[in-house]
C-alpha cells in the first residue's frame, strides 16, 4: 500500500474509531513513515548522546523500478546497474522486509511456505493485539505507544495487499509473467504511464522480464517480495490476476485479485483494532459506527488515479476534516538534525522521530525474536 492508505486511510480509520485527533495523527504518520525511514542518518548531540535510526523501508526496490522504467523507455540500459540493486542480502531482507512489509502467515510445512504473507493472518492479529497491550501502558512523556500502533497498522494493512508473497528471496515469489492480466480499462497516471503502458481489458501485462526476470534476487534466480508484479498490489482500485510458478499452500498457483475488496476488508479490520484500543484508552471516546462510513470508504477505494489523487479523495469523502494535516515525510526526518542542536540529548527523547525509532526497534526484535519463533519460523 502507499501513502493514500498508510497515512490518509489510517488517519480516517483512527478518527472514526474514536481516537483523539492529535493522537490519531501520530499513529497515521508513523504508519506511513515506515515506508519513508530508508536511511541510517544518525543524530549526534554535543553531550555524546545519539539518535540512532533504523531502516524500515525498501528504497532499493524504488531505485530498481526507475532503472527498469528507463530501460523499457529506452532511456538507459540497467543491465550493468542491476547487480548494484541486488545488494539485499539475506540479513537485510529479514531485518527490513519481513517484519515491516511481508509479515509471515505461518501456513504450510516448510520454512519458505510459512514465511509467505497471509491476509489478516493469526500472526498479524497477535502482533497487533500485543502491540495494543504494550501501547496501553502509559510511560508519560517518553511513551512511544502511539508510534508502535502506527508501525503495527502499517504491517497489518500490508497483509491485505502483499499476501501470497514473502519478504525474502524465494521461488514462491516467482510468477508466470505471461499470465498477468488486468480486468477493466485504466490509465494509471503514475509509474505505468511514465513508460507508456496503457492497461487494456484482459490483455496480458508485461514488463520485459527477459531482462530483469529475477527482480531483486540474492543470486539472480529467486524473486524478492512482490517485485515481479511491480506496484499492482498497492493500487486500491485495481482488479487483476496472475499465476505463481509454484503453488501456494492450500490455494494453488492462480491468484485472482480484487484490490477494492481486499483494501475494504483491511480498512474495516484496522478500524476494529484501533477502536479496541480507543475504548480501553480513552474514557470519553466517541467512535463512529463502521456501517456509517462503509460506503464512503468504498467510494474512496474505487477512485482511479495516482497516490496524490487517491489521497485527496479521502478529504473529499468527508472521512477527514478539511483541516487535517497533510503528510510531509520531512517533518520527522528533520528531527534527526534537530537532535544535534538540543541543549541536552535527553531533551530529544520526546521527539517523534526518536519515539518512532524506539517503536521500530522494539517491533523488529519482537517479530523476529519472539513472535515468529512461537510459530516455528526461524528467519533471524
Amino acid at each position: 500500500m502507499q501513502e493514500d492508505m498508510h497515512y490518509y486511510g489510517t488517519l480516517a480509520m483512527a478518527l472514526a474509531a474514536g481516537i483523539p485527533k492529535e493522537k490519531a495523527r501520530i499513529i497515521a504518520y508513523a504508519s506511513q513513515f515506515v515506508d519513508d525511514s530508508s536511511s541510517h542518518e544518525n543524530g549526534c548531540n554535543n553531550d555524546g548522546g545519539m539518535l540512532v535510526t533504523f531502516t524500515t523501508s525498501h528504497e532499493l526496490i524504488d531505485s530498481a523500478k526507475t532503472m527498469i522504467a528507463n530501460t523499457i523507455a529506452g532511456v538507459a540500459d540497467c543491465s550493468d546497474k542491476l547487480q548494484d540493486t541486488v545488494m539485499y542480502n539475506k540479513e537485510i531482507q529479514r531485518k527490513v522486509w519481513v517484519p515491516n512489509h511481508f509479515l509471515p502467515g505461518g501456513k504450510g510445512e516448510t520454512l519458505e511456505e510459512r514465511a509467505i504473507c497471509q491476509k489478516n493472518s493469526e500472526i498479524a492479529n497477535v502482533m497487533f493485539d500485543e502491540h495494543i497491550d504494550y501501547a496501553l501502558k502509559d510511560r508519560g512523556d517518553y511513551d512511544y505507544g502511539l508510534h508502535l500502533l502506527g508501525v503495527a497498522a502499517h504491517v497489518y494493512m500490508d497483509t491485505f495487499s502483499h499476501y501470497g508473497f514473502s519478504g525474502f528471496s524465494s521461488d514462491f515469489n516467482r510468477i508466470k509473467s505471461s499470465s498477468m492480466k488486468v480486468k477493466g480499462e485504466y490509465k494509471y497516471p503514475g509509474f505505468v504511464e511514465k513508460i507508456g503502458m496503457i492497461l487494456k481489458s484482459e490483455v496480458p501485462f508485461f514488463f520485459l522480464w527477459d531482462k530483469v526476470k529475477s527482480d531483486f534476487a540474492e543470486g539472480g534466480d529467486s524473486a524478492l517480495g512482490h517485485g515481479a508484479v511491480m506496484s499492482l498490489p498497492d493500487m486500491p482500485f485495481l482488479k487483476w490476476e496472475f499465476s505463481f510458478e509454484k503453488p501456494r499452500p492450500g490455494n494453488g498457483c492462480l491468484s485472482v485479485r480484487d484490490n477494492v475488496a481486499s483494501f475494504a476488508e483491511g480498512c474495516e479490520a484496522l478500524y476494529m483494532k484501533l477502536r479496541a484500543y480507543a475504548e480501553k484508552k480513552y474514557a470519553d471516546t466517541q467512535p463512529v459506527a463502521y456501517d456509517d462510513i462503509r460506503g464512503s470508504v468504498l467510494s474512496v477505494l474505487n477512485v482511479v488515479g495516482d497516490k496524490e489523487t487517491r489521497s485527496e479523495a479521502w478529504y473529499k469523502s468527508g472521512l477527514l476534516p478539511e483541516n487535517a494535516p497533510r503528510y510531509d515525510k520531512n517533518e520527522w526526518a528533520i528531527e534527526i538534525e534537530k537532535f544535534g542542536y538540543l541543549a541536552r540529548s535527553e531533551d530529544g527523547l520526546t521527539l517523534d522521530c526518536y519515539k518512532f525509532h524506539q517503536a521500530a526497534t522494539y517491533h523488529r526484535y519482537y517479530v523476529l525474536k519472539d513472535l515468529l519463533p512461537r510459530h516455528r519460523i526461524a528467519l533471524y
